[in-house]
């Protein structure tokens, strides 16, 4: 079965195993947590409507979508599956899961998963890694490279305090 929505005319078309098609006019489109139950991840929009379902305070459903698109590789997906965790949202609290997937996150280039594990990494989180400070200033690096803007702060926060753990920042010439 595939899904997939075509933005310029916003019609849903639904295409079953035998190649039959359905056309979906926007009130007639079909419910989202459907494909939540059977495992379908061919809808575009079904991380957007995960976070909506987050916002929503409907965290079990929204940890479903979170997980379909996380698995499927979709960065931002990882993220959002990794504050799930942090938080307990629609899962049972796991910091070391939630780590995986901010790890995984920022290593598919998601910039906000790149800020999170660099900040796990520069204040050991919840004791789930090691502190190395200058390997978490490293990661923040990279998340600013990426647009975080919570890298961005994290950076210049570090680099306005001069030091942190008794270590100096290193001065740009």
């Amino acid at each position: 079965r595939k899904v997939s929505l075509l933005s310029e005319n916003n019609v849903l078309i639904d295409t079953d195993a035998a190649g039959l098609t359905t056309l979906y006019e926007p009130e007639d489109e079909p419910d989202y947590r459907t494909y939540l139950k059977t495992g379908d991840t061919s809808f575009r929009d079904l991380l957007g409507f995960s976070i909506n379902l987050y916002y929503d305070k409907e965290y079990e459903d929204a940890r479903k979508g979170f997980e379909l698109t996380a698995i499927s590789g979709l960065p931002a997906a990882m993220t959002w599956l990794g504050k799930c965790y942090e938080y307990g949202r629609g899962v049972e609290s796991d910091y070391e899961k939630a780590f995986y997937w901010f790890k995984s996150a920022a290593i598919n280039g998601d910039s906000w998963g790149t800020y999170l594990y660099g900040h796990y990494v520069m204040y050991g989180t919840h004791d789930v890694v090691e502190i190395d400070y200058w390997k978490g200033i490293s990661i923040q690096r990279k998340g600013a490279e990426l647009s975080s803007p919570h890298a961005m702060f994290r950076l210049a926060d570090e680099y306005d305090q001069g030091y942190q753990l008794g270590h100096e920042m290193p001065h740009d010439p």
